[in-house]
C-alpha cells in the first residue's frame, strides 16, 4: 500500500518542475546560441556584400579620379599657348607661339564636378570655367555666358570654403596616411594566408590592396593620356588628385610646381550627387546602405572604408534573405518539449493510478477481511454449539446447520469471485466459448437464480420471446450463469426491502446480440456510486458495513466475464424505481 498519496505527488510535482526548468533553460541557451550562430551567418553574409560593394564602387571610382588626375596641367589656365602642350616643337612651328587658346574645360559640363579650380603661389583662386574676357591674342573671343555665370557664383562660394592653407594641410594628411610611392603597399603580409589574419588586419589588407589598385588605375591612365608631367613636381605622389574634406564639401586636389611656385590645381566636387550614383552601383548588394563622410579616417574602420574617397559606408539592417531561417534547432526543441510533456502526462497518469489502485487494493483487502470475519464468527460459534451438544432441539439444530450451510456458499461464493478476477487480471482464464442456445442457458441458471431470490424473500420472473429462446449465441455458459448470478445477487442485496419483491429476467433478440436483463424494482444507484460501479476493489470495509455485503468485486467481474466473451455487460437504466443490468452476448450465425 503506497501511503500518503501527497506525498508522493508532490516529490512528482517537484521532479516535474526540475525537470521543466531544466528543459526550459537548455532551450533557452540552444535558442540563444542558434541566434547568434543566424546572426553571425547573418553578419558574413553582410560583410561579404561590403567588400564586394567596396570594391565595386572603387573601381568605379578610380576611373573618375584617374580621369582628373590625368588632366593636362595647363588646363586649369583659361587660356594657354602650344608651347605649353606636350606636342613636339615641330608641330606648332608654323603658328605664332604666343596665340593663345581656352582651357579645355571651358564651357563644358562634368557629371559629379561642380567647378575645376587653380590657387596660385600666392593663394589667387581662378577656374577656366569661369573665365570672362575677350581674347587679346586672336580673333576667338570669349564672352559671358549664362554658363559663366553660374561658375563664377560657384568660385566665389568656393573662395569662402577653401584657401591655400587648408588645402595644403589636408593634402598632407591624406598623402600621411595613405602613400602611393611604393606599391605594392602591403607587401610585408601578402603571402599571410587569410586563415591566419585578425579580421582587422584582413580588414586593413583589403582597403590597402583598393588603395593600390587606385594608384595603378590612375598612374596606368596618366601614362596612357601621356601627360605633360615635366612641368610638375619631382615627386610622383603629387601626379594624383588626392579626395579632401573641408568644411563638409568634397574637394579632388595636388600640388604642381609651375615654375613660378607651386600652386593647387583641383574641383569641387557633387558630393550628393557623387553619394546617389555610388548608392546606385551597389542597391543590388545593400540596399539600405549609407556613405557618410569620414573626416576623422585614422579612427575609422578599414572595412568599411573606400580607398578613392574618405567616405565610410553604412551598409544599414542586416539583410534577413541571406540566412535561412527554418533551423533544425527549433524542429528539435519542439519536439524534446512535445516528449517530456507526453512522458511527464504518461507518468502522472501511471503514478496517479498506482496511487487509486494502491488505495483501492487496501480498501479491498478491509473490505474483504470484514466480510470474511462475520462469517467465520458465525461458523466457528455454531460449530462450537453443536459439537459440545449445548443444542439439543432438532429443529434448532437443523437451522444452526442450514446457516451454516448458506455461510459457508456465501464464502464460497466470495473467494470463488476472487480467484476468478484474479485468473482474470494475469490473462490466464480464457472463455470457453461455444454455441449455446438461449433456452439451454435459462434452464441452467433459473434454479440457482430462484433459490438465491427465495432466500432473500423475492422471485424471480421470467419475460423472454419465442425468437429469443430459440436463438443460439456464442457464450460461455458457466460465466453467463456467473454473472447472471451476481447481478440477481445484486438485485436480492439493494431491492429487499422494497414494495415490489419480483426480479425480470427479461429477453430480447436484435441483429447482432441477445440482451439478457436483470432489472429490480428497488431504490436505484446513487450517481456517486453509478460512476465507479465496474471499478473494482471500489468498496471499502466502512462502506462494507454500512451497506450490504460485499466487497464492490462482482459487477467489475462480470463485466470482464462477458467482454472476455465477447460481449458486454453495462448499466442500461438507473431511475428511482429501480436499476436495469443489460448482458450482450454475440448471436451465433448458422
Amino acid at each position: 500500500m503506497i501511503r500518503r498519496p501527497w506525498i508522493i505527488m508532490s516529490v512528482f510535482g517537484l521532479c516535474l518542475a526540475v525537470s521543466f526548468i531544466a528543459i526550459g533553460l537548455v532551450s533557452a541557451v540552444a535558442l540563444r546560441l542558434e541566434n547568434e550562430r543566424e546572426r553571425a551567418a547573418q553578419e558574413a553574409a553582410q560583410g561579404e556584400s561590403i567588400r564586394l560593394a567596396l570594391w565595386r564602387m572603387d573601381s568605379a571610382l578610380s576611373t573618375f579620379i584617374a580621369a582628373e588626375s590625368a588632366r593636362l596641367y595647363y588646363a586649369y589656365d583659361p587660356f594657354y599657348t602650344l608651347a605649353e602642350t606636350s606636342l613636339p616643337q615641330e608641330a606648332y612651328a608654323l603658328v605664332d607661339a604666343d596665340r593663345r587658346f581656352p582651357s579645355p574645360l571651358k564651357g563644358r559640363d562634368f557629371d559629379h564636378i561642380r567647378i575645376h579650380f587653380q590657387l596660385g603661389p600666392g593663394g589667387e583662386l581662378s577656374s577656366p570655367q569661369a573665365a570672362t574676357g575677350n581674347n587679346p591674342s586672336g580673333p576667338v573671343a570669349i564672352n559671358g555666358n549664362h554658363r559663366d555665370q553660374s561658375a563664377s557664383v560657384l568660385l566665389d562660394k568656393l573662395g569662402r570654403i577653401v584657401n591655400r592653407d587648408s588645402l595644403l594641410q589636408a593634402l598632407n594628411q591624406e598623402n600621411a596616411r595613405i602613400p602611393v610611392s611604393s606599391p605594392p603597399l602591403i607587401a610585408s603580409r601578402k603571402n599571410v594566408p587569410r586563415s591566419q589574419l585578425s579580421q582587422s588586419a584582413m580588414s586593413e589588407r583589403e582597403f590597402q590592396d583598393r588603395a593600390v589598385q587606385n594608384v595603378v588605375v590612375n598612374t596606368q591612365m596618366i601614362e596612357a593620356g601621356q601627360a605633360d608631367l615635366a612641368g610638375l613636381v619631382n615627386d610622383p605622389e603629387t601626379n594624383l588628385m588626392r579626395p579632401v574634406w573641408i568644411k563638409g564639401e568634397l574637394f579632388l586636389a595636388r600640388v604642381v610646381d609651375r615654375g613660378n611656385g607651386r600652386s593647387i590645381q583641383g574641383c569641387w566636387l557633387d558630393w550628393p550627387g557623387i553619394s546617389k550614383w555610388l548608392l546606385a552601383e551597389i542597391e543590388d548588394l545593400l540596399p539600405g546602405a549609407e556613405l557618410v563622410p569620414a573626416t576623422d579616417r585614422d579612427d575609422s574602420d578599414p572595412g568599411r572604408m573606400l580607398a578613392a574617397l574618405p567616405v565610410k559606408l553604412e551598409p544599414g539592417p542586416l539583410p534577413q534573405g541571406l540566412v535561412r531561417q527554418d533551423s533544425a534547432v527549433n524542429l528539435v526543441l519542439a519536439l524534446a518539449w512535445i516528449s517530456a510533456i507526453i512522458a511527464a502526462i504518461a507518468v502522472g497518469a501511471l503514478l496517479l493510478a498506482a496511487v487509486s489502485l494502491s488505495e483501492r487494493r487496501a480498501a479491498f483487502v478491509s473490505a474483504v477481511t470484514h466480510e470474511l470475519r462475520t462469517p467465520l464468527t458465525t461458523l466457528r460459534m455454531y460449530t462450537e454449539m453443536l459439537a459440545e451438544g449445548m443444542v439439543p432441539d432438532e429443529e434448532k439444530r437443523h437451522s444452526y446447520i442450514e446457516s451454516l450451510r448458506a455461510e459457508s456458499e456465501r464464502l464460497g461464493h466470495l473467494v470463488e469471485n476472487v480467484l476468478s478476477y484474479s485468473r482474470l487480471e494475469k490473462g490466464n482464464a480464457r472463455a470457453a466459448v461455444q454455441v449455446v442456445s438461449v433456452e439451454e442457458l435459462v434452464e441452467r441458471v433459473m434454479g440457482p437464480l430462484t433459490d438465491r431470490a427465495r432466500q432473500a424473500g423475492m422471485n424471480i420472473e421470467l419475460d423472454a420471446g419465442r425468437d429469443a429462446l430459440t436463438a443460439n449465441v456464442r457464450a460461455d455458459a458457466p460465466a453467463v450463469e456467473r454473472i447472471l448470478f451476481n447481478l440477481v445477487d445484486n438485485a436480492c442485496k439493494y431491492a429487499s426491502r422494497g414494495t415490489d419483491r419480483t426480479i425480470r429476467l427479461e429477453l430480447a433478440r436484435g441483429d447482432k446480440f441477445v440482451v439478457l436483463r436483470v432489472r429490480d424494482q428497488g431504490p436505484g444507484i446513487s450517481r456517486k456510486d453509478a460512476r465507479r460501479l465496474f471499478r473494482p476493489f471500489s468498496k471499502s470495509a466502512q462502506a462494507a458495513a454500512n451497506s450490504a455485503p460485499g466487497v464492490g468485486l462482482g459487477l467489475s467481474l462480470s463485466q470482464k466475464l462477458a467482454r472476455n466473451m465477447g460481449g458486454d455487460l453495462r448499466l442500461e437504466s438507473n431511475t428511482a424505481q429501480g436499476a436495469c443490468f443489460a448482458l450482450s452476448l454475440i448471436v451465433a450465425r448458422a
